[in-house]
């Protein structure tokens, strides 16, 4: 049987079977429209998933110049769907499921053709995966992506993310193995996020969502993307509630950087009472030198005294740009400027007298000691730069991504849950 990159301008059946009687009927229709060029479909593609199917879908090609018909177990899909047990089901009230149920009761009649508007190709795999033709789904690298998304899409319409999320981490796991020959494929940005999310692999979702609470920007509309990421806006298909719990994530995040530019600033300021000094040697004169060197940076920044400039760039270019905090590799001051009498580094004065010109009297407490001879550099002890770093990078550390289990829309029933504790092994239990 002949095989092509796309699936139209095909004829198909199984190997070792004949195409059905009904569907015979219906490419010798086909072939009949053909021959009157006004009547014709264009290119149609016949492919039996089952060749006592009693439904067949009918797709229209992605240009709109072909047609494909699926020939499919109505009991399949019902099994794999429950958006097509609801409209196939014997409980259902649909036309659709009456006229399935008069089939049913009478071979003759041909079987039930339903109008989808999925893509053709990647509904196939997925026809392919819920009848068991297992050889006939794709493994190997690379995956096709632009075929995974759509096939996300009809997961996530007809959730299908039970009879699929198993072969979705088998292709995601091909994908990140690097130790293979091929060029290993990367699974980020909004596509894959979405992927993730239609097929239920919790452990990428919550990845790919952290990306994104990180790594996204924001444009002049408001909208979160991703920058030099092919179809990097989050789109529709992503489930608003997962956007804005990433936007608000990546606010909070910013937020806390925010607060934590104005701490570096408050620790320098006393609102009650004499300031705490945060020099290391004491030197009110070094406090006020750090409290208006940050300031000067913090301006140039421009996250000071408010941040705008910088809110719609992403948490990582933020921290980033905070991280370019500069400050001088020397502040030099003499010991002996406001020093304390109690500090050890001082000595007393060698006479006790007033007369020594060596030596000088404490502002405090009036006691002579004698400063040091050289300048001290106060920057390697109180720059506030390695500490303001530490921060950023603990928030940064905080922020985790998003749990699939608060935004899945899969109301999962009894007979499907399985009780803690159990052996899968050994199920069968008799009383």
């Amino acid at each position: 049987m002949a095989t092509t990159s796309s699936i139209f301008g095909e004829t198909e059946t199984r190997p070792g079977q004949e195409m059905p009687a009904a569907q015979k009927g219906q490419d010798r229709a086909m072939e009949a429209k053909q021959d009157n060029p006004s009547a014709s479909p264009g290119k149609v593609c016949n492919i039996s998933f089952d060749e006592h199917g009693d439904v067949i879908l009918v797709l229209p090609s992605p240009d709109s110049t072909g047609t494909a018909r699926f020939q499919v177990n109505s009991s399949v899909l019902c099994l794999a769907s429950p958006v097509f047990r609801a409209m196939l089901g014997p409980d259902s009230a649909f036309k659709e499921a009456k006229a399935l149920a008069a089939i049913s009761t009478d071979p003759t009649r041909p079987p039930l053709e339903l109008s989808l508007d999925d893509d053709p190709n990647a509904f196939a795999i997925i026809l392919r995966i819920i009848h068991l033709q297992f050889d006939w789904v794709p493994t190997t690298r690379p995956i096709d992506e632009g075929i995974l998304y759509k096939m996300a899409i009809a997961c996530d319409k007809y959730d299908m993310k039970l009879a699929l999320k198993y072969w979705f981490k088998k292709w995601t796991s091909v994908i990140g193995d690097s130790s293979l020959p091929l060029p290993v494929q990367k699974m980020q940005g909004p596509r894959w996020l979405f992927m993730a999310y239609a097929f239920a692999h919790e452990t990428l979702f919550s990845e790919l969502s952290l990306q994104l609470i990180l790594q996204c920007h924001v444009n002049k509309a408001g909208q979160l993307y991703l920058p030099n990421v092919k179809n990097g806006k989050l789109d529709n298909f992503i489930p608003q509630p997962v956007k804005d719990a990433i936007s608000a994530a990546r606010q909070q995040t910013l937020e806390a950087f925010f607060d934590c530019v104005h701490r570096q600033l408050e620790q320098y300021i006393s609102t009650t009472g004499s300031p705490v000094l945060k020099c290391h040697f004491q030197h009110e004169s070094c406090d006020a030198m750090n409290l208006g060197l940050l300031i000067l940076e913090f301006r140039r920044l421009n996250v000071y005294p408010e941040a705008s400039a910088v809110h719609n760039r992403s948490v990582m270019e933020v921290k980033q740009h905070l991280e370019g905090l500069r400050f001088p590799s020397h502040i030099t001051l003499n010991k002996a400027v406001g020093a304390c009498c109690d500090a050890p580094e001082f000595r007393e004065c060698h006479t006790g007298g007033s007369y020594c010109l060596q030596c000088v009297t404490c502002k405090s407490c009036g006691r002579r000691y004698k400063p040091a001879v050289s300048l001290c550099n106060h920057a390697p002890h109180c720059s506030p730069v390695p500490k303001f770093k530490e921060e950023l990078q603990k928030i940064v550390d905080q922020v985790k991504g998003l749990d699939y289990s608060q935004y899945s829309r899969d109301k999962k029933h009894a007979s499907t849950q399985v009780p803690p504790h159990t052996d899968l092994w050994n199920v069968v239990q008799y009383t």
